[in-house]
């Protein structure tokens, strides 16, 4: 009897393995090891940055977030996307500024990101380029020079387009989506460039529109 209760507990202990291995997926996050090799940084309109330089503010925090599928509008993925892992810009990477222009402009996070729910298997067989995750970038300021710690309330910002990875080879790990129990791989198609531009506090946009309005309001008494 208790070696009837070992071996099943064995069996168990291997069944939950593998519905683990294949459970969840794992990407790395980060754009400095990627294929793209984007760098982050500054938009037109940030004072003190000429536009196109790189950001090597270490205050700028950066998230990642994925939603299982194929997505073309930002809006239907925001709807359904998990916010991931964040990290921060670090100055260390391209300090030289060798690659971009300027030092900075890339993050490096040495934890994966894990895809909930996400598995490589096309008929229970692990297949290389399946099962499609899309993703995106969001980076922000932080701090009491950028008005808040979030992204909602810092006036410095961006917002990288929508890019897809698939089930990377697990061979080479060159990049692509890797099952969670496996080395993480870095992104094959992103991130995509990331341009951080100042973002008006509500008050501002008020008294922009405001004055908009007494304008055309001379305009007609004139006419």
């Amino acid at each position: 009897m208790a070696m009837n209760k070992m071996l099943a507990a064995s069996i168990l202990g291997v069944t939950a393995s593998v519905s683990v291995s294949y459970g969840n997926g794992a990407i790395l996050f980060d754009n400095y090891q990627s294929s793209s090799y984007e760098p982050v940084i500054y938009g037109v309109g940030v004072a003190g940055h000429s536009a196109g330089s790189n950001v090597d503010d270490p205050n700028v925090e950066l998230q990642l977030f994925y939603a299982i599928g194929t997505f073309s509008s930002t809006g239907s993925f925001l709807a359904v996307a998990t916010a991931g892992e964040t990290t921060f810009i670090d100055p260390g990477l391209n300090a030289s500024g060798y690659y971009g222009n300027g030092p900075g402009g890339y993050y490096d996070d040495p934890i994966a990101q894990t895809i909930i729910g996400w598995t490589g298997q096309v008929g229970g067989v692990y297949t290389i380029g399946s099962n499609p995750v899309t993703f995106m970038v969001e980076g922000w300021g932080t701090g009491a020079m950028y008005g808040g710690d979030t992204y909602g309330t810092s006036s410095l910002k961006a917002q990288s387009s929508l890019w897809t990875e698939v089930a990377g080879n697990l061979e080479d790990g060159l990049g692509g989506i890797a099952p969670a129990v496996s080395p993480a791989f870095n992104f094959s198609n992103g991130p995509p460039l990331l341009a951080f531009v100042v973002i008006p506090e509500p008050a501002t946009l008020t008294l922009v529109g405001l004055g908009a309005a007494g304008l055309l309001a001379l305009r007609r008494l004139k006419a």
